[in-house]
């Protein structure tokens, strides 16, 4: 899929990338109604748009995997485990010294989310979005979450985060488009990929972006659920 259209797409994640941090600027309480309907969009896009398709990719993994049921959704289980096991060993060792834990912690998260984004990168060229509009819907909702999840590592990581993170994960992202370009993989192997990135992203999601001791506002969480989801009732009628 070496189209323009997939070049602009990825232009867009890179830029999204390379610029979440510049989100500062804004006055406090605009950040969280912006981060707050984020956080809409992307609870809107998993429940309407990713679960769902999480079963069609179960009718082309399962007789691939017929020993094992609901294959995709063992292996969205999978991510999210992975995961949240991650984040715990992120938010422990977050006790130690400072000098540590700005060397250790940091390429452990950084190396994860490397791979986090190379699916995801991948998913763009090779996912079943055959219509344009199902690119669009993709690439608005996946670019609105990396803005929350790039906020979150930056507060944790800081300078760190801003001077290599963003251009590692920036990247990843690009390679992970580049093998989907270059390389085929049978539609199998896609299916329990993509049930992977599915759990990483439903506990990103619930990670960064729902927690209620973060400063956030609900009516722009709720604003950002009904506007993505009646953008996705009127692009799938």
């Amino acid at each position: 899929m070496l189209s323009v259209k997939g070049i602009g797409f990825l232009v867009i994640f890179i830029i999204v990338h390379l610029c979440s941090k510049y989100l500062t600027i804004l006055h406090r309480k605009t950040l969280s109604k912006f981060l707050s309907m984020a956080s809409g969009v992307s609870v809107s896009y998993i429940f309407i748009h990713l679960l769902p398709k999480l079963n069609k990719y179960e009718e082309i993994t399962e007789p691939k995997f017929g020993f094992i049921e609901n294959t995709t959704y063992y292996f969205a289980m999978i991510g999210l485990v992975s995961f949240s096991g991650l984040e715990r060993v992120v938010r422990r060792e977050s006790n130690w010294s400072s000098r540590l834990r700005g060397k250790g912690i940091f390429w452990i998260h950084l190396i994860s989310f490397s791979v986090y984004n190379s699916l995801i990168g991948y998913i763009l060229v090779r996912g079943d979005n055959q219509r344009f509009i199902d690119l669009v819907l993709y690439i608005i909702a996946i670019a609105i979450h990396f803005i929350s999840v790039n906020h979150g590592l930056s507060d944790l990581h800081n300078r760190l985060y801003d001077k290599f993170g963003r251009w590692i994960l920036t990247f990843s992202i690009a390679i992970g488009w580049a093998t989907g370009a270059f390389f085929h993989i049978n539609a199998e192997i896609i299916g329990v990929l993509f049930g992977f990135l599915s759990g990483s992203i439903l506990l990103n999601v619930i990670k960064e972006e729902l927690p209620v001791d973060r400063e956030s506002n609900y009516w722009a969480f709720a604003s950002g659920i009904v506007l993505y989801s009646f953008l996705l009732f009127l692009m799938n009628k």
